[in-house]
């Protein structure tokens, strides 16, 4: 778990994002979960906010296609809890969600994080910056977002979970 934590801040650094204090006025501790066009969502903003949101989106979960098997539908906010956990210690706000449905959810799994960015600015704050952190097929939703968006989203991308 070390090496996430360690991974995590060092790929923040490298793309220039420090956790400087926002001057902007704190929106937090916030911690809140919702659906949002049938996707299940969540979001945790630290007391001491530093203005930026990193939005995570998980890799494609297999869809409960068996008999006996239960889809999850969990939001998902971080690869695991000591990077959840190290992030708002610096001050990061973070949010992510579960896709409308999961499986291969592509095009879904675009609409989604836009949505999130979208409900965190007209809900919680305006961030200084938005870091879209994917992992695995993710990776895949966070360039692409990034691409579509003109700028509006910084992504970041690792294969490992």
């Amino acid at each position: 778990l070390t090496r996430h934590v360690i991974f995590a801040a060092t790929v923040l650094a490298l793309v220039g994002i420090a956790p400087v204090p926002s001057a902007s006025a704190e929106p937090g501790p916030v911690d809140v979960s919702g659906e949002i066009n049938g996707a299940p969502f969540r979001i945790v903003v630290p007391a001491v906010w530093n203005g930026t949101l990193v939005e995570f989106v998980r890799g494609l979960v297999d869809k409960a296609d068996q008999p006996g098997e239960v889809d999850n539908r969990n939001p998902t906010i971080a690869p695991s809890a000591a990077v959840r956990d190290a992030l708002l210690a610096d001050g990061y706000a973070l949010a992510g969600s579960a896709r409308k449905d999961n499986g291969w959810s592509v095009e879904e799994g675009l609409d989604d994080v836009v949505a999130l960015a979208s409900y965190f600015r007209e809900n919680v704050a305006n961030p200084t910056s938005t870091t879209l952190w994917g992992n695995s097929g993710g990776t895949i939703i966070t360039l692409e977002t990034a691409e579509r968006n003109g700028g509006a989203f910084v992504a970041l991308n690792s294969l490992a979970p």
